[in-house]
């Protein structure tokens, strides 16, 4: 059975961020840049690895309060 792309990059990602995350000199930022900003691209683009959810029909959630008027 071969793993589904999304998994392949967020397992990647992730170990690439736990790197960086321990080293001294560079922290974090690098992974943003160089890694996860590039691959949220990839799976949330309409054709990427999720294209089979359909993103024309998710609708936003409605607020779960509402504003009372002033008295």
């Amino acid at each position: 059975m071969q793993m589904p792309e999304s998994l392949i990059r967020m397992g990647a990602s992730w170990l690439v961020g736990e790197h960086l995350r321990l080293e001294p000199a560079l922290g974090i930022t690098p992974w943003w840049l160089s890694r996860a900003d590039p691959h949220m691209r990839v799976l949330m683009d309409e054709e990427g690895p999720f294209e089979k959810w359909a993103y024309q029909t998710m609708q936003p959630r409605a607020a779960s309060w509402t504003r009372s008027s002033p008295a």
